[in-house]
């Protein structure tokens, strides 16, 4: 071989890029980019360069790279692959879902591309099937890969597979047992679907393995709840507070953030936090706190104002304010709403629980507006409230719950033909096309403009039948009959089996026997309903 060919195999463009991926191994990002750029017009150069860029925030610029080299070479899988996956972590799903199948197209049998379309498919919201096949398909080509199946549980879990989600995350846990992504899904599904033989041991191993990571604490946190562990979960529970979602709060706590000090003589601010929900539950909490404190400023959002004015009207040292003005309060302490119970120590296990009691009012001027709009019903007066809040802005996992969690207006239609009932909407908005008007419901949903107003009627009201959303929380919070109609996926607060539950002395629980089974929850409402009618014609 002449010196010349020597030169060129040392120091051509494919050695020049494998020199360039030894400095990046050993942890030269500089270096590597000199060789990078040295390698001049060749494929593998424009992807090393255009992944130092991605690396560094440089995610326009590194598209730019990725895709001169694929206009190089248009058959470089692993290029069009990180291109895909760029784009993907920026949301430009169309192009990505374009490379993805021009991989395919190119290597029909590379596992990979098809979980990353399956998981496209999923951000897209498309069809359950879809996204199973896919992962089906990935799962068969690349069988020993644990991070197909890590993948592939998370999605299952989130899409509501759970028979599934728990099959392929116990296959990446014996691949891969500390997969902190697979562990996840494999505790959550184990503890949902057999919870007998799902201990708790798993759950301290998840927050063993990313002790540093808020998720895996509020994981522990609901299974401890789930089954009235409150003490443990309420502990574990405060990690939602390292959740990128709670940057806000994380920063108004931090002005004094209380941990069980001695607040006598002392200023406590209270924020409100997640969902209305939440909120009206957790609110019960102020009453003590403002019974040992010198004086507390309830942080109250626009909807909630009037009905948590009727609350501290009663109580000279608690104020409630916008939430626009919490910032400019002067305050010794800062506590979340949903850390009263950890911070007070109360719990619903605990002897002498007497937090299940009313503790709302609705505003006298709506109550009494609601007491005229409803005097001419005649029979079983009640209120119905079949879908939550859309949680637009949430992440697909919140708006998957959602689904989950509501229903479509026909799905009832058997209640309406329960005969001495008389139906009234409890709904703010409608959606999926439901027409209260055409099951024969009362739509008052126009004069609903806060929870005050939902408040002034559901008092009026003999009995509340609602999936899980706020109005459930108001009704048992103002101490009314309340008829929950709960997903199979629970929520902690509802706990694991049952009918009733320590937060609501009111409340009635009826569970789905399997995922999505609304038709058996329904029936069974449907003859509770029909009793309930005939006991108060009766009386």
């Amino acid at each position: 071989m002449s010196k010349s060919s020597k030169r060129s195999l040392s120091s051509g463009p494919p050695m020049v890029v494998a020199r360039a991926e030894a400095a990046l191994a050993r942890g030269d990002a500089d270096e590597a980019w000199r060789l990078a750029c040295e390698a001049g017009n060749f494929g593998p150069a424009f992807k090393l360069r255009g992944f130092l860029l991605i690396r560094s925030g440089r995610e326009a610029e590194g598209e730019t790279l990725l895709r001169q080299g694929i206009a190089l070479a248009p058959h470089a899988i692993d290029i069009r692959l990180m291109l895909a996956q760029l784009l993907l972590v920026r949301g430009a799903d169309a192009a990505a879902e374009l490379e993805l199948r021009q991989v395919i197209a190119l290597a029909p049998a590379l596992a990979t591309a098809y979980a990353q379309l399956a998981l496209l498919v999923h951000r897209q919201e498309k069809a359950q099937s879809s996204i199973a096949s896919l992962y089906r398909h990935a799962l068969l080509l690349d069988p020993a890969n644990p991070e197909i199946p890590a993948e592939a549980g998370t999605v299952f879990r989130v899409q509501g597979l759970f028979d599934q989600a728990l099959a392929v995350s116990r296959i990446a846990c014996i691949l891969a047992p500390g997969n902190i992504v697979a562990l996840h899904s494999f505790v959550e599904m184990s503890h949902l679907i057999d919870a007998a033989s799902c201990e708790m041991k798993w759950f301290d191993r998840l927050v063993a393995l990313e002790p540093a990571s808020p998720i895996s604490y509020v994981v522990r946190a609901r299974a401890w709840m789930v089954d009235g562990g409150w003490r443990r979960g309420f502990a574990d529970h405060e990690g939602r507070l390292g959740l990128p979602d709670f940057a806000g709060l994380r920063q108004s706590i931090a002005r004094g953030p209380w941990a069980g000090e001695d607040v006598a003589g002392k200023v406590v601010l209270v924020e409100p936090e997640q969902g209305f929900g939440d909120i009206l539950q957790f609110v019960r909490f102020v009453r003590p706190l403002a019974a040992i404190a010198k004086h507390v400023f309830l942080s109250a959002r626009p909807q909630l104002a009037s009905i948590l004015a009727e609350f501290a009207a009663d109580m000279p040292n608690l104020t409630v304010i916008r939430e626009a003005d919490a910032g400019r309060v002067t305050a010794d302490f800062v506590v979340p709403v949903m850390s009263l119970p950890l911070v007070l120590g109360l719990y619903p296990d605990m002897d002498g629980w007497t937090f299940d009691r009313p503790y709302l009012a609705a505003p006298g001027q709506q109550r009494e507006r609601w007491a005229q709009a409803t005097a001419g019903l005649s029979g079983l007066k009640v209120g119905i409230c079949w879908a939550g809040n859309p949680r637009s802005t949430v992440p697909l996992e919140g708006k998957l719950i959602d689904r989950r969690r509501s229903l479509q207006l026909a799905q009832l239609a058997p209640l309406f033909d329960c005969a001495g009932a008389r139906f009234v909407s409890l709904q703010h908005e409608y959606r999926n096309g439901d027409s209260p008007a055409a099951f024969g419901v009362l739509d008052g949903s126009g004069y609903l403009n806060d929870f005050g107003d939902l408040a002034g009627l559901i008092v009026n009201l003999d009995l509340v039948i609602s999936v899980d959303t706020a109005v459930a929380h108001l009704a048992g919070a103002l101490g009314r009959p309340v008829w929950l109609l709960n997903r199979f996926d629970t929520c902690w607060r509802w706990q694991r089996s049952g009918t009733s539950t320590p937060w609501y002395a009111g409340m009635r629980i009826f569970r789905q026997p399997t995922p999505g089974d609304w038709s058996s929850v329904v029936a069974d409402v449907a003859a509770a309903l029909t009793a309930e009618a005939s006991a108060a014609r009766s009386a």
